[in-house]
């Protein structure tokens, strides 16, 4: 199955259905089909998420897993922000402090759960396969 390494507060977010618009300036380098992705949380956190993201994610434990695959959503589709009024029409989704830059990119993600119990694991930058036998039987179920 297919994870995303995505900084906290932004993982456990994206989890608890708060933020359903992942932000990203690189290429995925590979055409990514619809599909149930693995939610994977670093090592490290974004110091520069806005501090009333910090707040919303205070009441969820999840917040503070570290290196570890915490949840599961469904990728519906990446798309390109055209220009900056978008970019701000959207930041309900994605949360975002960042300013509008050319070539950003948004990640739809629906359907956001988070895992039982986070699975220690650890990740790489872009997307990753994860076997499947590490996940969980209701997980696996997905794909």
């Amino acid at each position: 199955m297919l994870a995303l390494s995505i900084k906290q507060a932004w993982a456990t977010l994206i989890c608890y259905g708060h933020k359903t618009i992942e932000l990203r300036d690189w290429s995925t380098k590979r055409t990514i089909d619809s599909q149930w992705i693995l939610i994977h949380t670093g090592r490290n956190k974004d110091k520069n998420a806005p501090k009333e993201a910090w707040d919303l994610v205070k009441q969820y434990e999840l917040h503070r897993a570290k290196k570890a695959l915490i949840g599961v959503a469904y990728y519906d589709k990446r798309f390109i922000f055209e220009n900056e009024k978008q970019f701000e029409n959207t930041r309900e989704l994605h949360l975002s402090g960042l300013s509008y830059q050319q070539g950003l990119s948004g990640m739809i993600l629906k359907d956001a759960r988070p895992l039982n119990k986070p699975i220690e694991y650890s990740g790489r930058l872009l997307f990753f396969d994860v076997p499947s036998e590490m996940l969980p039987k209701n997980i696996r179920e997905l794909t």
